[in-house]
């Protein structure tokens, strides 16, 4: 046996030996913790909150100015530049800042870790809405990509906090795929719902749907009203076995196509309950 075929016998017996390992599924607790420190991810939005991932609002909140008011509207905004703030009155950056602080304080009492973004983007003054940009699924997260123009640059931001604490990506959005973490939600370990808006188009729902697919876990798409922005305004869970949805869109929408999944048998809906005196419909 030459030297060359003797070295290629060794290499490739010894490969053999130490084949591929497909199984256990990267999202397993054992192999998350095995691997990368840790069982991250989630597959609930009612579980016991062990981390979190927030942001103090701070100088980026200067990019309002205040003789860009809108008069038609009555909020603030410079379209050419590309920010806004949906509101008749300056931020309150003081009071935003005292109710964070409390806040973060509320959470840790209760144990949960507090992870603070690496820096933010200039004048992202939406940062502090760290759900948007990222969103927690089984073995990791998914980084969104803002829809509008002042949110572009959270992403980079929320992929370099993670990275630091060791969180694995499963998939950024890409392409011209938009989608805002507030649009999406669990409602079982096997089922989670998305709303499609001005937020979120049929490319960033799909993208999302591909990781979640790959899970076991059923993507529902519903259709948003205009107004409803982010998903947590129009479904959103109470307990393992309960959730709520308000929006008249949203509703009959999601409810055509319930019963076609395994979900809480008790559910709040707007709609419904115009026809009724109680407090909840069910079904």
């Amino acid at each position: 046996m030459s030297a060359d075929v003797d070295a290629n016998h060794i290499y490739n017996q010894t490969m053999k030996l130490f084949g591929s390992v497909p199984e256990p599924a990267f999202e397993t607790k054992d192999e998350l913790e095995r691997g990368w420190g840790r069982a991250w991810g989630c597959d609930n939005d009612v579980g016991q909150l062990r981390v979190v991932l927030m942001h103090r609002p701070g100088e980026e909140m200067k990019v309002v100015d205040p003789s860009k008011r809108i008069e038609e509207i009555g909020s603030f905004g410079d379209p050419e530049k590309g920010w806004y703030w949906q509101s008749d009155t300056i931020p309150p950056v003081a009071e935003m800042q005292r109710q964070h602080d409390a806040l973060v304080v509320a959470l840790q009492k209760e144990g949960v870790e507090v992870i603070f973004l690496e820096g933010v983007a200039d004048g992202r003054l939406k940062s502090c809405y760290t759900r948007d940009s990222v969103i927690a699924v089984k073995g990791g997260a998914i980084i969104c990509r803002m829809a509008p123009r002042i949110r572009r640059g959270e992403e980079r931001i929320a992929s370099r906090t993670l990275a630091k604490h060791d969180v694995p990506i499963l998939r950024t959005l890409n392409g011209t795929a938009i989608m805002e973490g507030g649009s999406f939600a669990w409602l079982n370990p096997r089922t989670a719902v998305i709303g499609r808006s001005i937020r979120v188009n049929d490319d960033g729902a799909e993208q999302v749907g591909e990781v979640l697919r790959r899970q076991g876990v059923e993507l529902i798409c519903v259709a948003a009203a205009s107004s409803f922005c982010a998903r947590s305004s129009m479904l959103f869970a109470i307990t393992a076995s309960r959730a709520g949805c308000r929006g008249w869109n949203s509703c009959c929408d999601f409810c055509a196509q319930r019963e076609s999944v395994s979900l809480p048998s008790v559910w709040t809906c707007s709609r419904h309950l115009r026809a009724s005196a109680s407090a909840e419909a069910s079904w």
